[in-house]
């Protein structure tokens, strides 16, 4: 097991680290599900609510069985 284990920590070590694409000018962006339709001050005021609504300290079991 422990063999194992080192084997996969090893080829962790030797993956390259990740590098930011550089930001084109005018480009759009399809890979990083970034949405800029909506504008920054909606979604900002949509989530404000949903963390009102929400206890953060609880999982939703009553929505369990849909998820």
């Amino acid at each position: 097991m422990t063999n194992w284990l080192s084997e996969k920590l090893d080829k962790i070590y030797q993956l390259d680290s990740y590098i930011k694409p550089e930001r084109k000018k005018g480009a759009i962006k399809l890979d990083a599900n970034e949405n800029f339709a909506l504008e920054s001050k909606f979604i900002y005021n949509l989530a404000l609510q949903a963390v009102k609504r929400t206890d953060l300290r609880e999982y939703p079991l009553e929505e369990l069985g849909d998820l």
